[in-house]
């Protein structure tokens, strides 16, 4: 027989296993010629055929036979529409202009979906942490010690009266007991505030806001989710307020979830070198918990300051946890890299400058992607690299 699915056809498979097998190898050349040199062996009977044909189903994913069009799909169709349109015109565009077209396609058939995050769920923060590379470290309250504790009563909350009731209440009460220096600002902002941020490897925009903020001039680097009882905190939600309160000022951010008795849940992003993640940690005595936040909003103070110009000498004491509070996905090139990448540039071939220009379009694109999306654009660079043994394909030449 002249090809794969005529053999198919002729083994009398089940109609729903020929049309996914047949789906699946419409578009994958190679694994069609390898599968129809197993089967169009003369020493294969009928039953064998069948056989080998249920185990090469088996191995077929069900995401690899919807027929519904995926971001990397879009992306493939939108290269290969455009590697066509560059033979067609002799290749009168660059592939810049290539990867710039293809984003562009993929990205105006992208949907977000839209989540607040008082409607987090614990499922939802989890895929949100896994597709944007973020873990967890969960810290104790030893590890803040030695650290002299606040001294103070607990907020008495009205039971019979709505959260967002008392908020004007809960507000008095940190400005009490932090005793901030002068420039401090402690806002009710539970009304106020709306934020979004759209998480573009997560594919979703995070809105919602936060109930306290405090912050040096009221740049609030510190959100206080508060609840009347311990059973309200979720942890989900103080997540997802990390993400967006990070994204609106320039200084370091911090979430506190608390019960303002003696629950309470610290939340920042922390560094290792190059490696970021969410520090986390459950402190049960309100004293200690006060005390972390109030060395933290120092801290944001000075760095304030440092961009106000003005001096201020707050007493602040090291806590080892905080030395290492960061910016979500701060990226910095240094000047002396620039001007040092400007002098191997100038030291290349036009091929090699090609490569370099089509790998770092397609890095962007890779960064764009979901993290199981990535291994497409992977295969792509490897087609630019600039091992001229391994020449880049004709189309892009």
């Amino acid at each position: 027989m002249s090809n794969i699915f005529e053999i198919i056809d002729s083994l009398g498979l089940p109609q729903e296993d020929s049309n996914k097998l047949q789906a699946y190898l419409v578009t994958r050349s190679e694994e069609r010629t390898v599968l129809y040199s197993a089967l169009n062996s003369s020493r294969k009977a009928d039953e064998d055929r069948v056989c080998l044909l249920k185990e090469f189903l088996k191995n077929i994913s069900a995401a690899q036979t919807r027929k519904y069009e995926s971001l990397t799909e879009i992306i493939k169709k939108a290269m290969e529409e455009s590697a066509r349109e560059i033979v067609q015109k002799t290749l009168d565009e660059s592939l810049e202009k290539v990867v710039d077209r293809s984003i562009e396609k993929a990205f105006v058939r992208q949907n977000y979906e839209e989540v607040s995050v008082s409607n987090l769920s614990d499922k939802k923060i989890k895929r949100v942490l896994s597709d944007e590379d973020l873990k967890l470290i969960t810290l104790s309250i030893d590890d803040f010690i030695p650290i002299d504790p606040i001294k103070c009563k607990p907020f008495e909350w009205e039971m019979d009266k709505d959260e967002d009731k008392q908020m004007n209440e809960v507000k008095k009460w940190f400005k009490s007991v932090l005793n901030l220096p002068r420039g401090f600002k402690v806002d009710d902002i539970h009304t106020k505030v709306k934020n979004q941020r759209r998480l573009q490897m997560s594919n979703i925009t995070l809105t919602g806001g936060s109930d306290i903020s405090i912050g040096p001039s009221g740049t609030g680097c510190l959100w206080a989710e508060v609840k009347k009882t311990e059973e309200d905190c979720k942890e989900c939600q103080a997540i997802g307020e990390l993400m967006l309160a990070d994204n609106i000022h320039v200084l370091n951010t911090m979430i506190v979830l608390t019960d303002c008795k003696n629950h309470w849940g610290i939340f920042y992003f922390m560094k290792k070198g190059e490696d970021q993640c969410i520090a986390n940690c459950k402190i049960n005595d309100r004293g200690i918990a006060l005390a972390i936040i109030k060395q933290f909003l120092l801290g944001e103070g000075i760095l304030h300051a440092s961009w106000t110009g003005k001096h201020v000498n707050y007493p602040i004491k090291t806590v080892q946890p905080l030395q290492k509070k960061t910016k979500f996905r701060e990226y910095i090139v240094s000047a002396d890299d620039g001007d040092a990448m400007m002098d191997i540039v100038d030291e290349m071939s036009e091929t090699e400058i090609f490569n370099m220009n089509a790998r770092k379009k397609l890095l962007k694109l890779r960064e764009w992607c979901k993290l199981d999306e990535r291994p497409y654009v992977d295969h792509m660079i490897r087609q630019f690299n600039d091992n001229y043994e391994c020449q880049p394909p004709l189309m892009y030449v």
